[in-house]
């Protein structure tokens, strides 16, 4: 079994994970930092991007690498969820959600 499975983050003050040594450590922090969690979302056109720090590490059995904490999720008018992308840093997620509002909102109005 992969070590890393369901393996908790928090974020340090600029934004890079620290791994938590309980859920309980977990759940803490992200309730006391709920404003910390959404990177990003944009709705327009039917379409939202959403953006968000997951806590957790979303590679789950998948090849060994940096975790994947961060999720955008897009969502498409009578499409239901759409893509879901992942990412290992803020800075990825920040330039991932501009880039998925530029191609599914910007691109469909």
């Amino acid at each position: 079994m992969n070590k890393n499975l369901l393996r908790r983050y928090k974020l340090d003050d600029n934004n890079n994970p620290v791994p938590c040594e309980s859920i309980i450590e977990a759940i803490e922090w992200m309730v006391q930092n709920m404003n910390r969690l959404r990177v990003g979302f944009t709705s327009a056109h039917g379409y939202e991007v959403v953006t968000t720090f997951i806590g957790i590490d979303l590679r789950f059995f998948l090849e060994n690498g940096d975790p994947l904490l961060w999720e955008t999720l897009i969502t498409a008018p009578g499409n239901g969820d759409g893509p879901k992308i992942r990412y290992s840093t803020y800075k990825d997620a920040k330039k991932g959600h501009e880039e998925a509002v530029s191609r599914y909102i910007m691109g469909n109005n």
